[in-house]
């Protein structure tokens, strides 16, 4: 079984599953942790149910999609927290090299 999703270049990536319970156990996975990480799905029952799966047949091998629906309003919020939480970071090392007398 072979599911295909999109890799964080924005190009296919292919996984080889063993069996079907293999590749539910992969997509109960990302389904829990899209939810868990503050993901917005807008219509939650089709993302709960397997129909929001794309299923096909090529050459004996099964394969599928999914896609989610991302609230971007959530998403921009969540992208302004990790740069603002980057730009403290850096300046917490800054701090400390400025403390240790350590020169870029």
């Amino acid at each position: 079984i072979i599911g295909r999703k999109v890799s964080e270049e924005g190009s296919p990536k292919e996984e080889v599953f063993e069996d079907e319970q293999e590749l539910l156990k992969k997509v109960h996975k990302t389904k829990k942790g899209l939810l868990e990480g503050r993901w917005i799905v807008k219509n939650k029952q089709s993302f709960s149910q397997p129909s929001f799966l794309k299923t096909e047949i090529v050459d004996g091998k099964i394969s599928f999609e999914f896609s989610v629906d991302i609230d971007p309003v959530k998403l921009d919020e969540r992208k302004t927290e990790i740069e603002e939480d980057f730009v403290e970071q850096i300046d917490k090392e800054i701090e400390t090299n400025i403390r240790k007398g350590v020169r870029p």
